[in-house]
Formats: C-alpha cells, sequence, structure tokens
C-alpha cells in the first residue's frame, strides 16, 4: 500500500495529534508518498515508540536519511530495477486538471491519500485535522509526480536539473506567452508551476492571498507569470546567474514529445 516516508522518526509519535500540525496547516515531517512498488534501501532497522522503522534511502526521493513503518514494507535481497515511461502529453494534461480543487498537502503525492492508515494508527479516525493524517492531496511536484504516474522528480531540487532551460532572459510576459509549450515548469527553488497551454498554469498553494487557502489551483498564464516577474526576474540559466536565488525564476521544458518536435525543426 502507499504510505508516507518521514524525515525523522519521531514523526510517528506526532501522527493524530492536533498540536502537531503547524499553523500553515501543514505536517513537515512528511518527505513523499512511497507508493506500491517503489524501491527503497533499507540501512538499519529502529524502534521508536513501539513501533519498528526502517531507515532507508531510495531514487524516488534524494534523502540520505528517511524513516518508514516496517509494517508496510517487503523485504526483499534482489536489486531489482522500476522502469516508468512517461504518459503522453495529452494523458498527463488531462491527469492534472482532474486534480484541480484538491487540498494542498505538505510532502503529498496522492490526491486521494491514504484511506487505510487508520489500520495502523487508529488514533487518526477522530483526530481533528483528519486529512492531514491520510495524507490526501498534492504538494507542488508531488501534483506534477502523480500526474505523470512517478516519471518526473519528486522536489523541485532536482526538477531544476531535469529536461532543459528556455531562453526567457530580458523577455516580456508576453513574449514568453509566445514561446512556451505544454508541461513546461516555470520554477525556483521551493515551487513549480505547470504550464497546461497557452493561456492557462497550473499548481499546488499553500498560500494566496495571505491566507493558507491550500489547494490545486488553475490560473491564467499571462496574469500568474506577470505576478511573479514582479518579484522575480526570468534567467536562462539559474544556477550559472549571479542573480540572488529569491529573485529569479526559470523556465524548463522535459516532455520527451515536446522536445523531440523541437529536434525535428
Amino acid at each position: 500500500m502507499d504510505f508516507p516516508v518521514f524525515s525523522v522518526p519521531w514523526a510517528v509519535d506526532l501522527i493524530g495529534k492536533k498540536s502537531a500540525i503547524h499553523r500553515d496547516r501543514t505536517f513537515p515531517w512528511t518527505e513523499y508518498i512511497a507508493v506500491k512498488g517503489d524501491l527503497l534501501n533499507v540501512k538499519r532497522v529502529i524502534r521508536q515508540g513501539g513501533i519498528w522503522l526502517y531507515q532507508v534511502t531510495g531514487k524516488v526521493y534524494p534523502c540520505k536519511k528517511c524513516y518508514i513503518d516496517s509494517r508496510v514494507v517487503k523485504l526483499s535481497l534482489r536489486s531489482e530495477k522500476k522502469s516508468v515511461k512517461p504518459p503522453s502529453l495529452k494523458r498527463i494534461i488531462e491527469n492534472l486538471k482532474l486534480s484541480a480543487g484538491s487540498r494542498y498537502c505538505w510532502g503529498c503525492n496522492v490526491r486521494k491519500g491514504i484511506r487505510d492508515i487508520s489500520f495502523f494508527y487508529p488514533e487518526v479516525k477522530n483526530s481533528p485535522g483528519n486529512w492531514i493524517w491520510t495524507f490526501t492531496g498534492l504538494d507542488c511536484s508531488g501534483l506534477l509526480f502523480e500526474a505523470t504516474n512517478g516519471f518526473t522528480p519528486r522536489n523541485t531540487s532536482k526538477l531544476m536539473k531535469f529536461g532543459k532551460n528556455i531562453q526567457i532572459e530580458g523577455k516580456s510576459v508576453e513574449q514568453i506567452s509566445q514561446i512556451v509549450k505544454p508541461l513546461d515548469l516555470i520554477l525556483w527553488p521551493g515551487h513549480v508551476v505547470i504550464v497546461l497551454d497557452v493561456n492557462n498554469v497550473i499548481e499546488s498553494l499553500n498560500y494566496e492571498l495571505k491566507k493558507y487557502t491550500g489547494k490545486v489551483v488553475i490560473s491564467s498564464f499571462r496574469r500568474r507569470l506577470g505576478e511573479i516577474m514582479k518579484y522575480r526576474k526570468g534567467i536562462d540559466n539559474f544556477n550559472l546567474s549571479a542573480y540572488p536565488p529569491g529573485k529569479k525564476f526559470e523556465i524548463r521544458r522535459w516532455h520527451p514529445e515536446i522536445l523531440q518536435k523541437g529536434l525535428n525543426r
């Protein structure tokens, strides 16, 4: 079954407790949701509050020390490889649109959540913020990760090295709108906005209009890019630019169908 992977072992002691939910409606010790079939490398076994945990690493999420409940893991001595192919451009866009309106959930990449988690943690059933404890919703990179069936990297730091960067430096909103393609990624450390088409983008936002609205929203491409460019400068290559990280963004292209079209021209 799908199950959360945590950044600290004592996160399991906090599940179901109202005091563990931050004021921004997040449980920040969730790294990501490991889905059925994910391959994890077990480094050690530890006991936390009566529960045996595995300290794990994996290729899906780049954490050196992550923890998962041992009760949901099937151990194997064989080294297997999980092959993931990207869905079609059309299918990914359809998946993204189906996610509109889903809750924002820190570290989450399964919008329908983990309904059976109360089998392992009974305190979840009657806990305030139950949707947080069933890990229902998506964060910004989790939105894309689920829509691509796990083909894309699971966090923004990896997404910023994924695909190829688009030349946008010095261009206006209108000029950029003429060169973007579906599924291009507007990126900076900690957030990603996904282009649906020349008119719309989609993203999972926790904070909007001075409120923790916490949902996946579709908005106007030009309006949203204009908002971003009030505070950030479009850069051709984020890592090579001397501009402060908090004041710049880049756009990356990654889907094979779009990249192949560019090569064939």
